[in-house]
């Protein structure tokens, strides 16, 4: 069986064919990878690739088609979800039996598009916080840390107390907008490509440099430090950002 990268290079050099690679290419990176997305399910509804291929790996996908390597993680974890390809640890991503109507790639937030909106806001409101955090709200803050730590090996449990942190930290701003601006875009987690790559990437070791990373923000909130605060709540999200952008 060939595969898949051997299958891709066989895209006939037509007028069309550089027309329709050339809408994949555009710089617009918002949704490059629903442009991704939609392009593998297009060489795989005119069996250019067929049940049972690899596709390339990401450097090789990235290149190709000029997107992010994050790009390319979101693109495939919409195919995923739709049952589109499989994803096998150490192995690759391999396309899957799919019926017709399962091609049908669905608009939704990528993680990774909630992860840079992320950190736009939080660590500009970390540093309002700092400012303006009263003992009351350094509590209700340090609690969310307690529960955190108990919480290690419990992923749902976790992840309530690791929502309830970011929005102490913008209740701790006094200004109530910012709180649900915060509790919104985290309610955003639970959409469904989300849900797939905390499934591959969100382990117990995950967790618990969160609880560091959340340790060193409350520290700078303590000293009452917008600079550090900033700092460190922009550290926290870049490395979540870089875990979640690991190769499979």
């Amino acid at each position: 069986m060939q595969t898949s990268s051997t299958k891709i290079e066989l895209i006939p050099e037509s007028t069309d064919a550089r027309d329709r690679l050339g809408e994949v290419n555009k710089p617009d990176e918002e949704k490059s990878y629903q442009r991704l997305a939609e392009e593998i399910v297009t060489l795989i509804s005119r069996g250019e690739l067929v049940e049972g291929d690899r596709l390339p790996s990401e450097r090789v996908l990235a290149e190709r088609y000029k997107v992010s390597r994050t790009s390319i993680r979101e693109a495939i974890i919409a195919l995923e979800i739709r049952g589109i390809v499989e994803v096998r640890p150490a192995s690759g991503i391999y396309v899957r039996a799919v019926r017709p109507a399962s091609l049908y790639v669905r608009n939704s937030t990528g993680p990774f598009e909630l992860l840079r909106a992320r950190l736009i806001l939080e660590p500009e409101i970390c540093a309002a916080a700092a400012v303006s955090a009263k003992d009351a709200d350094l509590d209700a803050i340090y609690a969310t840390i307690v529960a955190m730590k108990e919480t290690v090996n419990d992923k749902r449990a976790n992840e309530i107390a690791d929502k309830a942190f970011h929005v102490a930290i913008a209740s701790a701003t006094a200004n109530g907008m910012l709180a649900e601006i915060v509790s919104a875009v985290w309610d955003r987690r639970n959409g469904p490509m989300w849900e797939k790559i905390e499934e591959h990437f969100h382990t117990p070791a995950l967790r618990k440099a969160s609880v560091d990373d959340h340790q060193r923000i409350f520290n700078a909130l303590v000293a009452h430090d917008p600079v550090d605060a900033n700092l460190q709540m922009r550290r926290h999200i870049e490395r979540v950002i870089g875990e979640f952008g690991k190769a499979w």
